[in-house]
């Protein structure tokens, strides 16, 4: 792609200036790249016809912009039997979007370089699936925004939960790679759709960041310009900022316990001078269980602020990455379940929180510990004849490692 906007002027002159001219399967117009057409394959039988389709349409992403949102019903068709041979067919859902994208490969254009204006870089926000717009700005154009070329991450992503500020962090990092390569030399300017105030204390907080923009000389704008291709990016709102507090907040403070032998997950907090308590079950392992109890107090308390005191790190580091964050669809499907549920519930908060993990059967937040405890552990255990099945039983209960046990 970036080869064709360096060959323009070399093909022009190969052409004799008469456009327009073929070139690595697109057309090549007088200011313009247009993709020659594709036929695409109006029937797929197996899994290896759709990777096949897909592999096509990502090939002109950069050209038509197509958004992650808009093929999802075609990455959908890729889940499933891991047999090439498996079959599969078209939902009416995929089916409207090839023709879609069969539509756009002869109507939609991005444009040559001009080197007289400098290149600009666009960060949208649709859908929580950042993506970028290498492009030109000029308001004598009949159209200002001349794109270049459009730059997105993987469909999937390839942890189970990715903050959209750590995607916003690669998308430019990717975005200015391109640059380097399309001009020798990092974009005038990044534009993101956030607020000032956010980005200076994400540029304070994250390494990630910091590292991406290290030596670059250009303006970080904060407000994208009004053009329909950047509108979207306008109607998303989210933050910079984490959702969940690093301080106490003022609110009840919850605990929750389980244990994954009876699959018993336990909510209790206390309510004036009393305790209440949510109970619940759920098959499958500790981990499982310990979500079901952090759904639980989410879904209680999914009106006011709370702190949270948990003993299972696993489910605290998750439930404090889910503020706008992207979910990957992972392959156990009552793991999915839950974490959509939690990454939802979250999502739908106004008011903070704070969740603190606690190592289990510790004296901090003694009372309300113990009592989380107490609910969740069973009143009495059968008596185990050999040292190694009490070693086997107490690891099941209180998760410890080799070295304790």
């Amino acid at each position: 792609m970036l080869c064709i906007h360096m060959d323009c002027r070399w093909l022009q002159k190969r052409y004799n200036n008469h456009l327009p001219g073929k070139y690595l399967g697109v057309k090549i117009l007088e200011r313009t790249i247009r993709h020659q057409e594709v036929q695409f394959v109006q029937l797929v039988k197996t899994l290896n016809d759709v990777q096949k389709l897909v592999g096509v349409i990502t090939w002109l992403r950069p050209y038509l912009g197509l958004t992650t949102a808009l093929l999802s019903s075609l990455f959908e068709l890729l889940k499933g039997d891991t047999d090439l041979k498996s079959a599969r067919e078209f939902t009416p859902e995929a089916q409207k979007v090839l023709e879609e994208v069969q539509q756009d490969v002869v109507a939609l254009q991005v444009y040559c370089i001009e080197p007289s204006t400098d290149v600009t870089v666009f960060i949208n926000t649709p859908d929580l699936h950042p993506i970028g717009i290498i492009g030109q700005w000029n308001d004598d154009w009949t159209d200002p925004l001349h794109v270049l070329e459009w730059v997105f991450l993987p469909h999937q992503p390839h942890k189970t939960v990715t903050a959209l500020f750590e995607m916003i962090v690669r998308l430019i990092i990717k975005c200015q790679q391109l640059c380097l390569q399309l001009m020798g030399a990092d974009p005038s300017k990044i534009i993101l759709p956030v607020q000032r105030e956010e980005f200076d204390w994400r540029c304070v907080n994250n390494v990630a960041l910091q590292s991406a923009l290290k030596g670059f000389s250009g303006q970080i704008p904060y407000h994208l310009p009004s053009h329909k291709l950047l509108q979207v990016a306008k109607n998303t709102q989210f933050s910079l900022r984490p959702k969940n507090s690093q301080e106490p907040v003022q609110g009840p403070t919850v605990f929750t316990d389980s244990l994954g032998k009876t699959g018993k997950a336990i909510v209790t907090w206390q309510d004036g001078s009393e305790w209440q308590v949510l109970e619940s079950h759920e098959d499958g392992s500790a981990q499982l269980v310990e979500l079901r109890a952090a759904v639980m107090a989410f879904e209680k308390f999914s009106q006011e602020s709370f702190n949270l005191i948990m003993d299972s790190a696993y489910v605290a580091n998750i439930a404090q990455q889910l503020g706008y964050s992207v979910l990957k669809e992972v392959s156990h499907p009552a793991l999915f379940h839950l974490l959509k549920a939690l990454w939802c519930a979250i999502q739908a908060r106004v008011h903070p929180y704070y969740i603190l993990h606690v190592w289990r059967h510790t004296n901090l937040s003694a009372e309300g510990n113990a009592r989380a405890d107490k609910l969740a552990n069973p009143a009495w255990v059968t008596p185990q004849p050999d040292m190694f099945t009490q070693a086997k039983a107490s690891h099941g209960f209180f998760h410890q490692n080799a070295h304790t046990l």
